[in-house]
């Protein structure tokens, strides 16, 4: 019985835990900032759905103003208290801030969705 313990103290060693610890918080992390990337991207596009679908793109503020309340009240209705009104409004004024920025504005790949795309890998070495 004292060899197995012996042998389950050399299996979990420092620099195993370590390396699983850090292994972890790495990818909590980096899943952290593509939620944070997504959700960006999700306020831009309920700004711009806002301003171009409900306001075909021209500013009458009692219209928006309208369109906003009943948005907030279905999204809150599905999602929670993240889509009040004041914060649709935010999306909208976000929207508007970067529109003529990137015209191409999108969610970027992670690395992981660009390998597996490609056919031929580079060789690494």
């Amino acid at each position: 019985m004292i060899i197995k313990k012996r042998i389950a103290k050399k299996v979990v060693t420092a620099p195993f835990i370590r390396q699983a610890l850090e292994l972890v918080k790495t990818a909590r992390g980096q899943a952290a900032r593509q939620t944070n990337t997504l959700m960006v991207f999700t306020y831009y596009q309920l700004g711009r759905l806002i301003i171009d679908n409900e306001q075909a793109g021209i500013n009458r503020a009692v219209y928006g103003k309208e369109t906003i309340k009943v948005l907030s009240k279905h999204l809150t209705k599905e999602f929670g208290d993240s889509f009040s009104e004041r914060n649709l409004d935010q999306m909208r004024a976000f929207y508007l801030a970067y529109r003529n920025r990137n015209a191409d504005f999108q969610i970027p790949q992670t690395l992981s969705a660009e390998s597996s795309s490609t056919l031929s890998r580079p060789k690494i070495g």
